[in-house]
């Protein structure tokens, strides 16, 4: 939550300096109320989106095509810096919706990872429709152009931090696949071998 909110603050400090030097001094306190205006209506409006989103959570399938990761989408990843910011984002899974996913819980239980790999669709869905979504704020802006002032940079931003945990989601997502396939394998394994002796003679 403290990268978001260092980014958030120093973006919002940046739109305030360059709108002073153009508004006239005067108007500086609507200046700051029409960046409080924005920080805020994008976050609403994010999280409107996100919970419409996580209502539809069961028409959102896992095994869709779009939410398979290759290896090579995973290095680029790897390449874009991914490990040196995933760490820092806010997970609020846990205090929402009851699914934490800033850490692996239960490493060996298929169940679930299956159950995380879902909520990690549900979760990049989400932020994509919530930061899209965000650029709507413009709407309640339109007079004098405040819409691009401070509207669009306010829009901007939310949509930069809602790929940030979209990459970090797709990028975990193709370690729990494999994940899920090992233990998947390693059970399948164990039951042919129980199989197998339980169908030997006794001596």
């Amino acid at each position: 939550m403290k990268l978001y909110i260092i980014i958030i603050a120093i973006s919002a400090g940046i739109v305030f300096v360059v709108n002073a030097i153009i508004m006239p001094w005067s108007l500086l306190w609507l200046c700051f109320v029409l960046i409080v205006f924005g920080v805020v209506g994008v976050t609403a409006l994010h999280g409107a989106g996100s919970a419409f989103i996580y209502s539809l959570r069961r028409f959102i399938h896992p095994r869709s095509r779009y939410f398979k990761v290759s290896k090579k989408e995973k290095r680029f990843w790897q390449y874009f810096g991914v490990r040196k910011f995933k760490d820092y984002l806010p997970d609020l899974g846990g205090k929402l919706v009851g699914f934490e996913k800033r850490r692996v819980a239960n490493p060996k239980d298929t169940d679930y990872i299956k159950t995380y790999i879902h909520e990690t669709c549900v979760g990049e869905i989400g932020h994509i429709v919530g930061g899209i979504l965000g650029f709507a704020v413009m709407l309640f802006m339109p007079a004098h152009g405040y819409w691009l002032y401070f509207g669009l940079p306010c829009a901007i931003v939310n949509l930069l931090l809602a790929i940030m945990p979209v990459i970090a989601m797709r990028y975990n997502r193709h370690k729990l696949v494999a994940l899920c396939q090992v233990i998947e394998f390693q059970n399948k394994r164990n039951e042919t071998r129980v199989a197998v002796k339980s169908k030997e003679p006794e001596s």
